[in-house]
């Protein structure tokens, strides 16, 4: 009896789904796809839960961060900025407009040829874990049908700025989330990061080799992306990606500026 209550409201859904379709083609622009929201409508209603929670592959309940601000594109994707700063205690530190991070490579361009002074290490202390489980790019696609934002996600670093051998400033606890992203900002674009991705090596003159740490001396590879996680938080996370070589002043992956690299990504330093 349940079942048929159910197989009613499914034909009632479609029903409407036919009659929003005519009246959508009718008014012009952009608008969801009737037929798409009536089957999900029905999904809910076969599998006995209605909201739009999930559960993540452990079993344990999930729940999508708020999202808040401007949505705008950034590569094709749809990012929420110019919003609020999480108040989990998880995402607590300076932002890096508030650090001597902020605009730094633009206040120290490179002056010569082989010189690599000041350098600066990242490395990753913490990180949202959508950004390496979210991997349907398509429902954030500015493209794709009823696409939407992607969650308010945040990654936490140290850096270490080298003025030379023995001059250094660290810097701790520093948080970038996609709501601390502002509209007004410059994005790097996706054939820069992959640049820097795939062709960003040390000097072998400063190099530590396979040895990554915060310095002084550089790992050979610049971005560390050794593992399917790795790569993962890098892709996913190109937003913040892009914001924080905009925010540092970082233009290698265009003008082959080699004086800035990551410890780890995803994996965590050892």
């Amino acid at each position: 009896m349940a079942f048929s209550r159910i197989i009613l409201r499914a034909c009632a859904f479609l029903a409407l789904a036919a009659a929003l379709s005519g009246c959508a083609a009718q008014g012009g622009g952009v608008s969801p796809n009737p037929f798409q929201g009536a089957l999900s409508a029905i999904g809910a209603e076969l599998s006995g839960n209605a909201s739009a929670g999930g559960q993540s592959p452990s079993g344990s309940q999930t729940q999508a961060a708020p999202v808040s601000g401007k949505v705008v594109v950034i590569n094709g994707i749809l990012i929420a900025v110019d919003g609020e700063h999480p108040t989990d205690s998880r995402w607590a530190g300076k932002q890096i407009k508030d650090t001597p991070l902020f605009h730094f490579f633009n206040a120290h361009p490179i002056r010569r040829p082989g010189e690599y002074f000041p350098r600066i290490g990242i490395r990753v202390d913490d990180y949202s874990q959508t950004l390496v489980s979210d991997n349907v790019i398509t429902k954030h696609l500015n493209a794709t049908p009823g696409a939407v934002p992607r969650d308010n996600e945040c990654v936490k670093f140290a850096a270490v700025i080298w003025m030379s051998e023995k001059q250094s400033q660290r810097i701790d606890d520093v948080v970038l989330c996609s709501s601390d992203i502002s509209s007004k900002d410059g994005y790097m674009s996706q054939g820069a990061l992959k640049n820097y991705r795939n062709n960003a090596y040390a000097p072998v003159s400063i190099s530590s080799m396979q040895i990554r740490t915060l310095g002084p001396r550089e790992p050979q590879k610049l971005l560390p992306d050794f593992t399917p996680a790795d790569i993962a938080l890098y892709g996913n996370g190109q937003h913040l990606f892009s914001s924080l070589f905009s925010q540092l002043g970082y233009q290698g992956p265009v003008d082959g500026d080699q004086r800035l690299w990551f410890v780890n990504l995803a994996s965590a330093a050892k």
